[in-house]
């Protein structure tokens, strides 16, 4: 059974059992700003935020070693910086498909609670530009998100397999195939989470505020 076959209803039924006490409390949006430079940022950098709606909070909580519950890549073109990622249909954009956006509106404080910037940290400097190329790719071919969250398959995506297929068709394998198990309700084998990238030997962590 796929994500996206499931009624509502059953849906928040899967979140409330997974989730306990206030672990799963839908975070209020804020007015808070993120604080950034735009100069910090470059091509193929991996960008990890926290969402503002619940589905965010239970992705963390699936997630309990990361703070952050969506990825993407960095593009950069004509000193203007972009973010190019993937999630399920909101019901607004009714658009599921791989998505480019400014970074200004990726950080809006209204979808924003925090970010992470990384970086391909090994010496090869054309790996990251090969992967941002790939991921232009996907959003050129409009993948579909995968609610069913199968990384063997390339006819659709999910945050996390975007990042890790764009370095993975540049040669990087950034979680070394170190896949993830989950057993919940609907999902049950192995995923890339956001933690497997975030423990990634060949990323570090840059300041968003350097120049």
């Amino acid at each position: 059974m796929s994500y996206r076959s499931l009624s509502l209803p059953l849906l928040t039924l899967a979140i409330l059992l997974f989730c306990n006490g206030s672990a799963c409390q839908q975070e209020q949006a804020g007015n808070k700003e993120i604080i950034y430079s735009e100069s910090a940022f470059r091509n193929g950098d991996i960008i990890f935020q926290r969402g503002m709606n619940i589905v965010s909070t239970f992705v963390v909580s699936v997630d309990s070693r990361s703070d952050y519950s969506h990825v993407g890549i960095v593009y950069k073109s004509h000193n203007h910086t972009f973010v190019i990622h993937i999630l399920p249909d909101d019901n607004k954009s009714k658009d599921d498909v791989v998505r480019i956006e400014p970074l200004a509106d990726f950080l809006s404080p209204g979808k924003t609670s925090g970010i992470a910037l990384y970086r391909f940290s090994e010496n090869k400097r054309n790996i990251p530009s090969r992967a941002v190329d790939f991921a232009l790719s996907f959003l050129k071919r409009r993948i579909h998100y995968d609610y069913d969250l199968d990384y063997k398959t390339r006819e659709k995506l999910y945050c996390t397999e975007l990042v890790w297929r764009a370095y993975r068709m540049a040669d990087v394998d950034l979680i070394d195939g170190n896949f993830e198990s989950v057993d919940f309700p609907f999902y049950k084998g192995k995923y890339i989470l956001i933690s497997n990238l975030l423990k990634s030997k060949r990323l570090e962590e840059v300041s968003i505020n350097s120049i």
